[in-house]
């Protein structure tokens, strides 16, 4: 496999997250999906009537384009679609927002400079920790590198 490819991670990431817009205000407040795998840790959703397929115009709602790569699981806090990303060289380590009803970019941080990262796989990238949140903050750990409170 090419690991290029994995950079639609991203993109495919927020095609799944589509999946939450579809629920309505109402369900997304009753059931926050503010970790990975959801609130339980078990990846288990108890809405009805989800979309089982996708393609480029079926289900659907947006697609929003995320720079260079990740791997972490998005999550959904205060309305908005969180996740990391990071260069490729592992230098840089971002964490972004976008709207979880438009797919609009809302924040696109960078939260450290890395001088020397540690090795990755190349079938991994810099960017595979997923945020977490509660009801005030979105939390993110990059190990060695960092943490950071939003």
């Amino acid at each position: 496999m090419n690991p290029g490819a994995y950079c639609r991670i991203c993109v495919i990431s927020l095609v799944i997250v589509q999946t939450f817009s579809m629920l309505g205000t109402s369900l997304l407040k009753a059931q926050r999906w503010n970790q990975f795998r959801g609130p339980s840790g078990s990846g288990i959703s108890h809405a009805r009537s989800l979309p089982t397929q996708w393609s480029d115009k079926e289900n659907i709602i947006w697609k929003t384009p995320i720079h260079d790569r990740g791997w972490s699981s998005p999550i959904i806090a205060s309305e908005k679609v969180w996740l990391t990303t990071a260069s490729e060289s592992g230098h840089q380590l971002y964490v972004m927002s976008v709207s979880l009803k438009t797919g609009a970019v809302i924040q696109d941080t960078l939260l450290f400079n890395v001088t020397d990262p540690q090795y990755a796989h190349k079938f991994n990238s810099y960017a595979s920790p997923t945020p977490v949140a509660d009801e005030k903050n979105v939390y993110i750990t990059f190990g060695s590198p960092g943490t950071a409170c939003l």
